[in-house]
């Protein structure tokens, strides 16, 4: 990617100085400078393929090197008309992860062969808000480091599409799994980084473990976690309170009042509710302070 970030330049460099031009360009994705995404070298004999997001997006069958050879990321400017710069503030190359696969033909060869060569990680986000704005599909592709969570709080507009509620300090709160353990995760913006590593909740900072608490006999959905604010609410008065406003179907305002504390104060607050529809469905119940909601 140069100075022209609408596009990606895929380049197979030229084995002699009188070897024919190999380089070519692909459109890049529209968020490319804000949001993290995947780009993939699969270097084979006779041919190199680049992948954006799994997505197959050019092969090139010239040039292709035939002696072993190393990678390298760089982020450079020489002023150029190519690459621009130098920047006139700081320009940052953010890297997540690196996954590679030695001596193999193709991706699941290299999985069926080495499965240790993968690190899995053995968290899932199953739902995630910054403030009410849904960003379950950024936040799986921010959050995820090796076989860790790491969040950074300073750089959640960047990483989650914008900033949805400007002028208020914002949650991010998300439902996750790990092995049999469903928990909840809340920060505030600009609180810090949290790394989450795999092991017991006390390894998993701003966390807390889903409660257990029954649904009434006529409740036709099951609510998995109340969250108001910077905290979980786990109150049986409240969940009593929201399991008969959704049996007959009423709608109620998200207040201190309503769910018994006020968790930010001086702030207003987003409120999600987690809950099983009666057909399996999995939703959510979301909205800011002083809004009226209802289950669907």
């Amino acid at each position: 990617m140069t100075s022209d970030i609408s596009v990606i330049h895929l380049t197979n460099e030229q084995l002699t100085p009188d070897s024919e031009l190999s380089s070519y360009q692909v459109d890049a994705p529209s968020d490319a400078a804000t949001a993290w995404h995947e780009y993939r070298v699969d270097w084979l004999p006779g041919v190199t393929n680049f992948y954006i997001d799994s997505e197959l997006v050019h092969s090139i069958d010239k040039n292709v090197p035939t002696t072993p050879s190393f990678f390298l990321w760089n982020s450079w400017s020489n002023g150029n008309s190519w690459a621009a710069g130098p920047p006139a503030s700081n320009s940052v190359l953010k890297i997540q992860s690196v996954t590679a696969y030695f001596n193999r033909t193709s991706v699941a060869s290299s999985i069926a062969a080495n499965p240790g060569a993968c690190v899995s990680n053995p968290f899932s986000i199953l739902s995630a808000y910054y403030a009410d704005k849904n960003v379950t599909t950024s936040a799986q592709s921010a959050f995820i480091n090796g076989s860790n969570l790491y969040i950074d709080t300073s750089i959640l507009d960047t990483q989650l599409g914008g900033n949805p509620w400007s002028g208020t300090a914002k949650t991010l709160t998300f439902l996750y799994t790990y092995g049999t353990e469903t928990r909840v995760f809340v920060a505030a913006q600009n609180s810090g980084t949290y790394l989450i590593t795999p092991g017991g909740i006390d390894t998993a900072p701003g966390s807390v473990l889903v409660p257990s608490i029954t649904a009434p006999a006529k409740a036709t959905i099951d609510i998995i976690s109340v969250v108001w604010g910077k905290s979980q609410i786990s109150t049986a008065s409240v969940w009593n309170t929201l399991y008969n406003d959704s049996i007959k179907k009423y709608s109620f305002q998200l207040l201190d009042e309503f769910f018994g504390i006020d968790t930010w104060w001086g702030t207003q607050k987003t409120a999600v509710i987690w809950y099983t529809a009666a057909d399996g469905s999995f939703k959510a119940v979301v909205g800011r302070e002083n809004a009226w909601v209802k289950f669907t």
